[in-house]
């Protein structure tokens, strides 16, 4: 993700962000409304009083996946966590477009045709 993309996360988020490994998201431009969508909804629970406060630990793509490792949280907002990987499944990681989980190789990204077609391109070259 682009330094100015994950700044304002950390900016924004910092009671959920604070602790993340290296103050680095490992992933594609194209998930940062998922993960800022995300992390107001998380947000928003704590201080409405009706959910602890989540920590991630660590937030990255893996096999065409996001991944947001946390603590602290209760069933909803594990849910919500969950929500937000499934959706990741669908959505270019790279544009936010609408994607599908492709593989060469053994490694695993979420793209749309277009960015699977320039994955492919650079992969061979």
């Amino acid at each position: 993700m682009r330094k100015e993309l994950e700044d304002s996360l950390f900016e924004r988020y910092d009671k959920i962000l604070g602790q993340v490994d290296y103050r680095e998201i490992c992933i594609g431009d194209g998930w940062f409304v998922l993960i800022d969508t995300l992390c107001w909804g998380l947000q928003r629970m704590t201080d409405s009083g009706r959910s602890p406060q989540v920590r991630a630990l660590q937030v990255k793509q893996k096999f065409g996946e996001l991944c947001f490792y946390a603590t602290g949280t209760d069933s909803l907002q594990a849910g919500m966590i969950h929500m937000a990987s499934m959706i990741s499944t669908r959505t270019c990681e790279e544009c936010g477009a609408v994607g599908q989980r492709v593989e060469q190789e053994g490694f695993w990204r979420t793209l749309c045709p277009d960015h699977h077609q320039e994955w492919l391109k650079n992969f061979r070259a």
